[in-house]
């Protein structure tokens, strides 16, 4: 008899995996997810990409604000074989974690024990990590500590998009996680190995903190931030009147850097079809993807931010942090 598992999770992310899932011996018999909450300005309520998914499948749903009381009972409903969770935002009591015959697994974006914690993907872009990629993880009480059945790698530099990068984690995300699955269902004994505590880094949740650029660092160390937050919580910048997400960015080179030795952080030195050309501490930044706040709220390469605001951002300006709102 194939395992019967239960699944996890709010975000994309968590729904691509699932999606996977979905046809496969491993579709769940069951998916937690957040409850419904509002979201903009108009406060509609909106539904997790996972339970848009789940309703489209008639899949069972369940939303509890919290698993802590009477969150294993909930479980136990199911008889699920093996829990598995991907971004799911609840913590897992050691109730939950016990009740499952095979335990509880996770899905976690990133290579264990580097960047355990809520933001892992952002972390490793922003740090400058040369690869990134998926464990498969054993559950327990610790903020992403238990031992891991597998790890899949990818590679990433400055041209590696999000949009991509997530795209490409879930796919291999869903894999492994099948491949973990099947191997467990063989060997039910199957044992993963212990991480190591010591080479353990820690990725912070993103905050307002970090939608904040200063040209006082390099451009390199700035166009990453911009890259890592541009799919979840986009660098905001504001020159003139005009306040504008960042969502694509990179090291000027060559004619377009040589501006840097007589200009100010922050300054504007060049503005044309290739993007937004700003000095950093080393180095030039060239803003190449926007959308402007306030406005239509379309994203704009290079050429239409240019053709579009070329009078509202002229040389010399200086760009800065929006004031907080």
């Amino acid at each position: 008899m194939p395992l019967r598992v239960a699944f996890a999770g709010s975000p994309s992310f968590a729904a691509s995996i699932l999606t996977q899932m979905i046809g496969s011996q491993y579709q769940p018999v069951v998916v937690f997810t957040q409850p419904d909450r509002p979201t903009g300005r108009g406060r509609r309520i909106a539904t997790t990409p996972v339970k848009d998914i789940a309703l489209q499948h008639a899949i069972p749903i369940e939303q509890p604000l919290s698993l802590k009381r009477g969150g294993a009972d909930l479980l136990t409903e199911y008889s699920p074989d093996v829990f598995v969770v991907v971004a799911y935002g609840l913590i897992l009591p050691q109730s939950v974690l016990d009740t499952p015959r095979l335990g509880c697994v996770n899905v976690h974006a990133s290579l264990l024990p580097r960047w355990r914690g809520a933001a892992p993907i952002e972390r490793a872009y922003m740090a400058g990590d040369l690869e990134t990629g998926i464990s498969i993880m054993k559950m327990e009480a610790g903020l992403d500590t238990g031992p891991v059945f597998r790890r899949v790698r990818l590679a990433i530099d400055e041209t590696t998009s999000m949009a991509s990068l997530y795209e490409d984690l879930a796919k291999v995300g869903g894999k492994a996680l099948m491949e973990t699955l099947s191997a467990m269902e063989t060997n039910p004994g199957l044992a993963p190995e212990p991480q190591n505590d010591e080479l353990a880094t820690y990725a912070e949740k993103i905050t307002a903190r970090d939608r904040l650029l200063h040209y006082g660092r390099s451009a390199l160390i700035n166009a990453r931030q911009i890259n890592a937050l541009a799919e979840r919580s986009p660098v905001r910048q504001t020159g003139g009147n005009l306040t504008f997400q960042c969502l694509s960015a990179s090291v000027a080179a060559g004619e377009a850097a040589a501006f840097s030795a007589q200009s100010a952080p922050g300054e504007i030195t060049r503005f044309d079809d290739t993007g937004l050309y700003v000095e950093c501490a080393t180095d030039t930044l060239r803003i190449s993807r926007v959308r402007i706040e306030g406005g239509k709220g379309s994203k704009l390469d290079a050429k239409q931010f240019h053709n579009g605001y070329r009078q509202a951002f002229p040389l010399g300006t200086i760009l800065t942090n929006p004031a907080p709102s």
